[in-house]
């Protein structure tokens, strides 16, 4: 069964849940020490990335827009084109 030590990135696609994930879920995610976690915001059409966990939270927030090129911290080489997530 995997585990938060197996998770190099996590990606939560958020279309009503923005709030909640990121809220509650984030929270979680960071005391789980998962290093991303990526919410993708459908309706405003934005993802924001989260790195360096903590007890408090994640101290490091990066936001990108539909047109932005964005890699996970742990894959620099693959390449995500948000054009072609939001299409």
């Amino acid at each position: 069964m995997p585990c938060a030590t197996d998770v190099i990135l996590l990606i939560e696609v958020a279309d009503t849940t923005l709030a909640y994930d990121r809220g509650t879920k984030l929270a979680l995610y960071a005391q789980h020490s998962i290093p991303e976690v990526w919410i993708v915001d459908v309706s405003g059409q934005r993802l924001e990335a989260y790195q360096e966990p903590g007890a408090e939270g994640y101290r490091r927030k990066l936001e990108f827009s539909c047109t932005d090129t964005v890699a996970p911290a742990a894959l620099p080489a693959v390449k995500v084109f948000l054009e072609e997530v939001f299409r």
